[in-house]
């Protein structure tokens, strides 16, 4: 398949903290607010073993509960991290929006190229490069940063979206990681494709698929 359009983004899109609470409320404090939470978690013995425990004021009983879990918070590297996170986010909606580029929601590619470790000997950047990027940031995580920072471009919030408008309308594309020791083609393309052809290629050989 030929793309009918291919948009490049000069910038490499980061993975999302992994993380089961929101943690955003981490952006909001400083450097140093978050290296005193960090302190107020202590390690000792309770009745599930050694365990890193925190006291903290229930406000609906006014008493003051443990906390605890298995390993220590770090909460200054995550606050780091989000921060890094978000401004790689905004980077890559802002060149989104001086392009004039909308985020397709079908029949695309999206091909991210990136750079080498330093620490690589320049034979190993030779043998590498070109080859597929089998290592972290995961290629989800790659797509979802880069959907969530184009798709809702030029709508702040939830509440400006029609119905429907979400990036569940998005239902077929593929990624691909590659490590690359060019300069100028590290970043990431979106390659779009004509529709009927996109599902010729991979649907027709799908058993009850009509096409």
């Amino acid at each position: 398949m030929t793309p009918t359009k291919s948009t490049y983004f000069p910038i490499v899109p980061m993975s999302a903290m992994r993380s089961t609470q929101n943690m955003s409320w981490l952006v909001a404090i400083s450097e140093d607010d978050a290296v005193k939470e960090d302190l107020k978690w202590v390690l000792k013995e309770t009745s599930l073993g050694e365990r890193w425990v925190k006291e903290k004021l229930d406000k609906k009983t006014g008493e003051t509960r443990e906390y605890a879990r298995k390993s220590p918070p770090n909460y200054a590297r995550q606050r780091r991290h989000l921060i890094a996170q978000y401004d790689n986010r905004r980077a890559i909606k802002d060149y989104a929006i001086s392009i004039g580029f909308e985020m397709p929601e079908d029949a695309f590619s999206v091909v991210i190229y990136f750079p080498m470790p330093k620490s690589w000997t320049k034979k190993k950047k030779s043998i590498m490069n070109g080859l597929r990027h089998k290592s972290r940031p995961d290629f989800d995580n790659c797509i979802k940063g880069i959907v969530d920072a184009i798709y809702y471009k030029n709508k702040a919030s939830r509440f400006e979206r029609n119905k429907g408008d979400t990036d569940a309308m998005i239902s077929s594309a593929t990624i691909i990681k590659m490590w690359s020791s060019d300069e100028s083609k590290i970043g990431f393309w979106v390659h779009e494709y004509d529709l009927i052809e996109w599902d010729c290629a991979l649907l027709k050989n799908i058993e009850n698929v009509t096409l």
